[in-house]
């Protein structure tokens, strides 16, 4: 039972407790150590909902998971600034990778999960250059799996990028034609290439990112939690609040902060010739 559960949090701690060697195949399944402890409160809600009879069980578990947590600071991911992402897409639009440069605007003015934006057709971004609005419509979100969602936004500029973006790409083939895990290293490349990998920036970041940009920029927490869809404001609050203090205290390379400059003036340009 000890070789299975290596981890020291009180989650796994109770489970070598409340449930021994004896138990089924699938509590040791279930309760493997593969499973981080950020996720147990998942197995919790998968256990009690597939598993009643573990209810009254989990009772002293769940209280101390629960006070756990509120000792416990999570790893959230680094910001991006909408600094860094003007000279990602600048990059993009220099080497000609139009997919991977729409992801990132949409990904950083739609607040958008890493799934959502890499889940999109190309059919479900619709611009309207005559109002200067863009709207995408969302499927199979974390928020509601059962309906689905859009999100739009009115900017002259951001209406015109995106309309670019639009007709360089084949319509024929999806947003992003590979894995997942080949958008992580395509990220990954781009960030090393600007010199950010001590920021261990992820796709994540966008989302945090964007929704830190508009939140300061527009004061308005409404806003900001419709386009990123929170429910509750406590949450939304707490979430912007610490990814605004990460970007206080971010500080850049003098590599980073010349090749940003550099490939932020060659998006600043285009995005002028697009405009004439």
């Amino acid at each position: 039972m000890s070789g299975r559960f290596h981890c020291s949090c009180p989650f796994c701690m109770l489970q070598r407790f409340l449930y021994p060697p004896t138990s089924g195949p699938w509590t040791m399944k279930f309760l493997s150590s593969s499973i981080c402890c950020i996720k147990k409160g998942r197995v919790f809600r998968v256990q009690k909902r597939l598993y009643p009879r573990c209810r009254r069980e989990l009772c002293i578990s769940q209280q101390w998971y629960t006070n756990w947590t509120r000792e416990h600071v999570p790893t959230r991911a680094t910001p991006c600034t909408w600094e860094m992402v003007q000279a990602f897409i600048g990059l993009c639009l220099r080497q000609k990778w139009p997919h991977l440069g729409l992801i990132f605007l949409l990904g950083f003015v739609f607040f958008l999960r890493i799934g959502e934006v890499i889940g999109l057709a190309l059919t479900d971004i619709e611009c309207d250059l005559t109002t200067s609005t863009v709207l995408i419509r969302l499927v199979n979100t974390k928020t509601s799996r059962q309906h689905q969602q859009f999100v739009a936004h009115t900017d002259s500029n951001f209406a015109l990028l995106t309309h670019y973006f639009l007709r360089s790409v084949d319509p024929s083939i999806p947003l992003w034609p590979c894995s997942l895990s080949y958008f992580r290293i395509c990220f990954r490349a781009v960030t090393s290439f600007f010199d950010l990998d001590e920021l261990n920036l992820v796709p994540y970041s966008l989302r945090r990112g964007g929704a830190s940009y508009f939140y300061g920029a527009q004061k308005a927490l409404d806003f900001v939690m419709i386009q990123g869809r929170w429910k509750d404001q406590r949450t939304a609050r707490l979430y912007l609040d610490d990814a605004r203090a990460s970007l206080i205290s971010m500080q850049l390379s003098p590599t980073s902060k010349a090749l940003i400059s550099s490939f932020r003036v060659s998006f600043l340009r285009f995005c002028t010739s697009l405009r004439k």
